[in-house]
């Protein structure tokens, strides 16, 4: 974004041309149609994995990109429509995506020079609209470098690869298996629903991007009031109270093991105790990836073992990421799991916590935190032992805001199947559920904005503006953008952005 930029945007007098490239899978420019458009429209969803989708109406120019190339280009060929504002005398063009034909229903009017296209993100050619099957059965193994898998499912089944893919604190906790006849993105799609904080989209320019999901937090603001309240042309505010979650509930996978113990035997010694496995089977050793099931006598404290009987070796336990147990992570009379995970370079190994045999979590948001009492009687009551508070002093929306009790307070969301079916750890199902909360325990997208249009502005960036309605000044992160590039106008979907509300 340049002063040239905002120059054009408060100009007040619009001359639209459009300019159409036709590229090789390479990127290249092969062929530039120029015209008028008689109608075009696009938008681009914060939301939707094909992020950005277009419809055109051209007055063709050049006839000879038809002649020569249409018939082929929703082959192996991508589009990149502009838009070409004129200031001073010249025309600034701005890409509106790189785009594959979504069918090939395009039509051309020999009498009018007019062509019709509907076009997709290239997401599109990762899935059945657009996409090819891989023919072999894929195995991403378990603790595979997050990143290094998503790049290798692009490299290898995506047919336009170009990436930047961030990195990933956490490795895969589970090997994920896929049949033959998969979509690439069924794969990926997958991936990216174990690390709710991450997003992944092909972007303007046509480069498939994972990166984690703005908070606003740190981020700059995009536009100020200085750009935005020039080009505002309405404002409507509709309150969503219905959207508005403070507890979310997930129902995640049921955890296969590869043993399962007949009985546990649970010994304390001071702030430690020890479980031995009986399992009703001669092991020589305990294979590095495997994994077991089985009921606790004892609430665990930091300091767990495991042994197994028959064998000498006993193994301190972590949580899924292999952190330090928290104490009272398992409870008495409840079936766990646990992965035995073996380092060479340390030449030791762990019992990694998966969770309890079906992942079951709760999540909560809270001015204060619940006294121990509170804490048993919540999860008494919902039958559920895996609850995390999350704390908010200042939060508006949580369970026991304005001296409520939880029960009082609390608007709760049951999330299962799905992608929630992937979620195999307790501790996934805490990211997952206090990443929901943060996205639903707030007014959700109640400003709907149209302005000039700004060709530049993108999804998940922080505007801030004066409302022509209220006369307040607050910052939005953009949700949604509908284009309307003939009268030169679009319209936003945004989410009021609060400074004092927590990621987790």
């Amino acid at each position: 974004m340049t002063q040239t930029d905002i120059d054009i945007l408060k100009g007040g007098i619009y001359n639209i041309k459009f300019k159409l490239e036709l590229l090789s899978n390479l990127y290249l420019v092969e062929k530039t149609l120029e015209g008028t458009a008689k109608s075009i429209s696009g938008n681009c969803v914060s939301d939707s994995d094909v992020r950005r989708t277009c419809t055109i109406v051209i007055n063709a120019e050049n006839t000879d990109f038809i002649d020569d190339d249409f018939e082929i280009a929703w082959l192996d060929k991508l589009l990149a429509p502009y838009i070409g504002v004129e200031h001073n005398g010249t025309f600034t063009y701005y890409k509106l995506g790189t785009f594959a034909l979504n069918t090939d229903t395009s039509t051309f009017d020999a009498s009018t020079n007019e062509l019709t296209l509907n076009l997709l993100d290239l997401m599109c050619t990762g899935t059945s609209a657009r996409g090819n099957q891989i023919g072999t059965d894929v195995i991403i193994p378990v603790d595979s470098n997050v990143r290094n898998s998503i790049i290798s499912v692009v490299s290898r089944f995506m047919p336009f690869k170009l990436y930047d893919v961030c990195e990933f604190e956490d490795t895969v906790p589970y090997d994920l298996e896929f049949s033959a006849g998969v979509y690439p993105y069924d794969i990926l799609d997958q991936l990216m629903s174990l690390y709710p904080y991450y997003e992944m989209y092909y972007d303007v320019d046509g480069i498939f991007t994972v990166k984690q999901v703005p908070t606003g937090i740190n981020d700059p603001i995009f536009l100020d009031t200085n750009v935005m309240d020039d080009l505002i042309i309405s404002e409507g505010r509709s309150g969503t109270i219905g959207n508005i979650k403070n507890s979310t509930e997930i129902w995640g996978a049921e955890l296969d093991a590869m043993y399962t113990a007949t009985s546990c035997i649970s010994e304390k010694t001071g702030n430690m105790v020890q479980y031995q496995l009986v399992i009703p089977y001669e092991l020589e050793t305990i294979e590095n990836g495997s994994t077991y099931s089985f009921v606790p006598g004892i609430v665990s404290p930091t300091q767990t073992y495991i042994s197994i009987s028959g064998l000498d070796e006993d193994y301190r336990v972590v949580d899924s990421n292999g952190n330090d147990l928290i104490a009272g992570a398992m409870v008495a009379n409840r079936s766990y799991v646990v992965k035995f995970v073996y380092d060479s370079n340390l030449e030791s190994g762990k019992f990694r916590l998966q969770g309890e045999q079906l992942v079951h979590v709760i999540v909560r948001e809270m001015n204060n935190m619940p006294t121990d009492e509170e804490i048993a009687e919540d999860k008494e009551r919902n039958d559920c032992n895996d609850i995390k508070y999350v704390i908010n002093p200042y939060s508006p929306y949580a369970c026991d805001r304005n001296g409520k009790t939880i029960v009082q307070g609390e608007i709760r969301q049951v999330l299962r199947d799905g992608d929630y079916a992937y979620i195999y750890t307790t501790q996934l199902a805490y990211e997952r559920g206090a990443y929901e909360n943060y996205c639903k325990a707030r007014l959700n997208t109640d400003v709907e904005l149209k302005t000039v249009m700004i060709p530049f502005l993108d999804v998940n960036k922080k505007i801030k503006f004066t409302s022509p309605k209220t006369g307040q000044v607050y910052q939005y992160m953009v949700k949604e953008i509908d284009f309307s590039p003939m009268d030169f106008t679009m319209t936003m979907k945004l989410s009021r952005f609060y400074n004092a509300y927590p990621w987790l």
